[in-house]
C-alpha cells in the first residue's frame, strides 16, 4: 500500500470514520494492518500491550504509567476518559473512563482532550460494566497545540444538575459498551452514560442512530451523572433513525461546513458537512474520496479555502470548529459501515459536489 493511500485512509477513514479493530472505510478498502509508523514497542521500550489485556494494563498502570492521550477532560462534570493505544496499530484502543483519588483531580482538570499523558492508578472495584481507572497520579507529557486559534467552549447543558431526575429524550448513540450494558448517549451537547439492564435492548444500535430512550437519574455516581433506562416503562429504548439506513445512495444534503483539525488522531485536517434534524440532532458527515488521492486532495483543497475566504469566526464545537453561517450544499454517496463508525461519511467525486449557499467570502 503506498504512504498516500494509507494516509487517506488513516485520516480520513479511521480517525473520524471508522477507528475500531478490523472495521473497513468502505467495503472494497480494507483497513486491516494498516499502521501509524512507529515501532510495536512503547517509549519507554516495554512491550506494547493489547488494549483488552486486563491484568497487563493494570501492571503497567501500577508501575510505569500507562501512555495515551485524554479522551474527554470536564472538570465540572467530573468527566475524565483515556483513551490507550497499542504502539504501533492505531486499531487496537480502548478508551477508558478515570475515577480521581486525591490530588489528582486537580490534575486531570487542568488536562485537554488530546494531550498525551501517563496514566498511574489501578482498577476500580465498582463493578461498572466497563473496567475505570482510580488514578493515583497523572503526567503530562506532550499538550496538544492546535493550529488554529480555539475560543473557550461555551457548554450548554450544565451537569449533572442538567441531567434529568426522569424524562424521555431524543438523542444520538455515541457508543454502545461493555457488551450492550452501557449505552452512552449524546443528548443536546452532554455525552451521559445509561447503565443497561438487558442488553439485547441496545446491542444492535449504532453509533449516530437516532434513539428516544425513556430514563431515570441512577442514584450514583453523582459525579460524572449517570442514567438509567426506566424500569417502568416495557420499551424505554426506541429507535426513532438508523444512520445506515440509505448506505451507497446517493444524496444532496445541506449544512453548515466543519473543521476537524490535526490531531494525534488525525494526520492532517479535515472537513464535514454538519446536519441538523427537527429533533436538533446533529451529525456530521465526513467529505472525503477514498479512489484517488489527488481527487481527495482537490476536495480538500477546495474546502480549506472556502473555510479560510469565509468572513465568521469559528466557534468552538466541543471537539471541532465550526462556521455555522457558512452553509454548503453537498452531492455524494452516503457511506456508513460500522457500527463504530465515528461519522457517518459522504463520498464525493470532485470539488464540484461542494456549492457554497451562504456565509462564503
Amino acid at each position: 500500500m503506498t504512504t498516500s493511500r494509507a494516509l487517506l485512509i488513516l485520516a480520513s477513514s479511521l480517525s473520524l470514520g471508522c477507528a475500531k479493530p478490523g472495521a473497513s472505510a468502505n467495503p472494497e478498502t480494507p483497513l486491516e494492518g494498516v499502521e501509524h509508523e512507529g515501532a510495536p514497542t512503547s517509549e519507554d521500550g516495554a512491550p506494547a500491550i493489547e488494549p483488552d489485556d486486563w491484568p497487563a494494563l493494570e501492571a503497567a498502570l501500577g508501575g510505569p504509567g500507562l501512555v495515551g492521550w485524554m479522551h474527554a477532560s470536564v472538570p465540572d462534570a467530573g468527566l475524565f476518559v483515556f483513551t490507550y493505544r497499542k504502539p504501533g496499530d492505531f486499531f487496537a484502543y480502548v478508551d477508558l473512563p478515570i475515577i480521581p483519588s486525591g490530588d489528582t483531580y486537580t490534575q486531570l482538570a487542568e488536562l485537554h482532550r488530546h494531550d498525551k499523558v501517563r496514566l498511574f492508578g489501578q482498577f476500580a472495584d465498582n463493578d461498572a460494566a466497563k473496567p475505570h481507572v482510580r488514578a493515583t497520579g497523572v503526567e503530562l507529557l506532550e499538550a496538544y497545540a492546535s493550529a488554529y486559534e480555539t475560543p473557550s467552549y461555551e457548554r450548554e447543558l450544565a451537569l449533572p444538575d442538567g441531567v434529568p431526575e426522569r424524562d424521555a429524550l431524543v438523542g444520538k448513540v455515541h457508543a454502545v459498551d461493555g457488551e450492550g450494558k452501557i449505552l452512552v448517549l449524546e443528548w443536546r451537547d452532554a455525552v451521559i452514560p445509561v447503565r443497561v439492564d438487558r442488553p439485547e435492548q441496545v446491542r444492535e444500535l449504532w453509533r449516530n442512530d437516532k434513539v428516544r430512550v425513556h430514563v431515570s437519574r441512577a442514584s450514583y455516581p453523582a459525579k460524572p451523572a449517570h442514567l438509567v433506562l426506566d424500569p417502568e416503562v416495557e420499551q424505554p429504548v426506541e429507535l426513532r433513525e438508523r444512520v445506515a439506513e440509505h448506505h451507497g445512495e446517493a444524496v444532496t444534503m445541506r449544512g453548515s461546513l466543519v473543521l476537524f483539525p490535526e490531531s494525534p488522531q488525525i494526520v492532517f485536517d479535515i472537513y464535514a458537512l454538519q446536519v441538523e434534524d427537527d429533533d436538533g440532532i446533529e451529525r456530521n458527515y465526513t467529505l472525503v474520496n477514498f479512489e484517488d488521492m489527488e481527487v481527495f486532495e482537490a476536495i480538500r483543497a477546495r474546502l480549506g479555502e472556502i473555510w479560510h475566504d469565509a468572513p465568521e469566526t469559528a466557534k468552538n464545537g466541543r471537539n471541532k470548529l465550526i462556521k455555522p453561517g457558512l452553509e454548503l450544499e453537498v452531492h455524494g454517496v452516503l457511506n456508513v459501515v460500522s457500527p463504530a463508525q465515528a461519522n457517518p461519511q459522504l463520498l464525493l467525486s470532485s470539488p464540484e459536489d461542494v456549492q457554497v449557499l451562504a456565509g462564503g467570502g
